[in-house]
């Protein structure tokens, strides 16, 4: 939900909004830090094989911003593996925390 389009802003209304994403996102890192174990993934890519030329570089600039990201098209353990179920729970065990 966010705000509605303004044809123009304050200079004091943008830092002031500007302030309040940067607040924000920093809460959002510091319950990721206490409550993501490490070798976890936070953010998990979800692309077709049709795009893996372009992943690699959108997990670049998702890394780049703070974020751990999985993209399986680099998963050595799911090429060739076509069962579902097999996939589910790699996937499971490389995103999830618990």
């Amino acid at each position: 939900m966010g705000a509605a389009f303004q044809e123009s802003m304050t200079r004091s209304e943008l830092v002031n909004r500007q302030n309040a994403w940067f607040e924000a996102r920093n809460r959002a890192h510091s319950l990721y830090e206490r409550n993501v174990p490490a070798g976890h993934a936070s953010l998990f890519l979800s692309h077709s094989s049709k795009d893996d030329d372009i992943a690699g570089g959108v997990v670049e600039i998702l890394s780049k911003n703070g974020g751990n990201v999985y993209a399986d098209h680099n998963d050595k353990d799911l090429h060739g593996t076509d069962d579902p179920d097999k996939i589910a729970d790699l996937l499971r065990r490389r995103i999830s925390p618990l």
